[in-house]
C-alpha cells in the first residue's frame, strides 16, 4: 500500500515520490510490512528496506536509555 507521497528537492529541483509498504506478515498477532519501498513518481525504485524479522515486547535494559556522559574535549592543535 502506498501511504506517504512527499516533495523532496533532488538536484535543485522538486522531485515527487511515494513510499510503499508491502510483504505483510503476521508476528505476535500483529501485521507488520517486512518491505519498504521508495518510488519516484515515474515508477522506478531507488530505495527499499527488507525485514527479515519483527520481535515485539522484548527486555531492552534500562542503560540503553541513560544519557551518555560528557566525553573530553578536543586537544587544541597548534
Amino acid at each position: 500500500y502506498m501511504v506517504k507521497t512527499m516533495e523532496v528537492d533532488q538536484m535543485g529541483k522538486e522531485q515527487e515520490q511515494h513510499v510503499y509498504f508491502s510483504d505483510y506478515r503476521k508476528t505476535d498477532g500483529i501485521m507488520s510490512a517486512h518491505k519498504i519501498s521508495v518510488k519516484a513518481a515515474t515508477g522506478m525504485e531507488f530505495a527499499s528496506v527488507v525485514y527479515s524479522k519483527y520481535e515485539y515486547n522484548i527486555k531492552i535494559e534500562d542503560s540503553l536509555f541513560e544519557k551518555p556522559k560528557a566525553s573530553a574535549p578536543a586537544p587544541n592543535k597548534k
